[in-house]
Parts: C-alpha cells; sequence; structure tokens
C-alpha cells in the first residue's frame, strides 16, 4: 500500500537550514520583532536582488500572517521559530500546516 506523499521525508535542503539559522541571528540582533522582519525581508530581498529560500519565504509570510492577525512575536520568538523550522528541515519533516 504506497504511503501519501505528505508522509515522506523530504530532501535535505541544507541551505534553506543555514540560511534560516543566519536569519534568526539576524532577528537577535536586529531587534526584528513579527512587524519588523517581513519588511526587513523584503527589504533585503531588493538589495541583494536574489530570493530566498523557499523555506524562509514561507516562514515570513506565516510571521506576517500572524501578525496582521494580532499576535506579536518578539525577536528571540522569531528567532525560535526560525531555528525550529530549520531543525524540521534538517530532520526531513515537512512544515506543519496551523490554522
Amino acid at each position: 500500500m504506497p504511503t501519501h506523499p505528505e508522509s515522506q521525508p523530504i530532501p535535505v535542503d541544507r541551505e534553506a537550514a543555514a540560511e534560516l539559522r543566519g536569519l534568526a541571528d539576524i532577528a537577535i540582533k536586529g531587534k526584528l520583532c513579527s512587524l519588523l522582519f517581513p519588511d526587513f525581508m523584503e527589504h533585503f530581498r531588493r538589495d541583494v536582488n536574489r530570493e530566498p529560500t523557499g523555506a524562509v519565504i514561507e516562514i515570513t509570510a506565516m510571521i506576517r500572517t500572524a501578525h496582521t492577525r494580532g499576535s506579536h512575536y518578539t525577536p528571540d520568538q522569531i528567532a525560535g521559530i526560525l531555528c525550529g523550522r530549520a531543525a524540521q528541515i534538517e530532520r526531513g519533516e515537512r512544515m506543519r500546516r496551523y490554522r
């Protein structure tokens, strides 16, 4: 019996995990809360003229949406979210969907 594709591990993307961990450090040092982090990412993308990895785009959108809905994350919480996603990627896990 074949398993559902969502239950299969995803390939480990070391570049995405490293980018997420690096951004976690920037979030703390730059004091980037959930209000500032998405805008920082947009300006960073334009300044370096390079698209971030899909994982970074996904997490940034999640943070922006949560903030728009009234949740506020501190820089430490942003770093925790980024490092948590990096750990998931390193374990080959898909991002959990929350509604």
